[in-house]
């Protein structure tokens, strides 16, 4: 909406343990994405509905470079995994429908 603010509170549902890097067997332990569903309260006591989905995805190698630094140079053939989320936000509580279409997004992420 026009005018509001993106509340800056979002990265913390969407990471509660903050962003984390895994290499692929770490990966393989657990591949599937996870989505959270989360209420925030504004200082005008408004309420805004989010649903998240977050998984992993190979990294491509200037990124790992970025993150990793020096530790991709001893071992360059590494894959190294990184967190991406999609967040949509509601001013109506319909969860159901955000994660809908949270998998939705997903699914066509997979297939691009």
């Amino acid at each position: 909406r026009a005018g509001t603010p993106f509340p800056g509170d979002c990265p913390e549902f969407c990471f509660p343990d903050g962003v984390r890097l895994e290499t692929l067997s770490q990966h393989q332990q657990d591949p599937m994405p996870v989505t959270n569903s989360f209420v925030l309260t504004t200082a005008d006591r408004t309420r805004i509905y989010g649903v998240c989905i977050v998984w992993m995805d190979a990294l491509d190698a200037d990124a790992v470079r970025r993150f990793v630094g020096e530790a991709v140079e001893r071992a360059p053939e590494a894959e190294v995994y990184g967190q991406y989320a999609v967040c949509l936000l509601s001013r109506a509580p319909a969860f159901e429908m955000l994660s809908l279409c949270c998998r939705t997004l997903y699914r066509m992420h997979l297939t691009q």
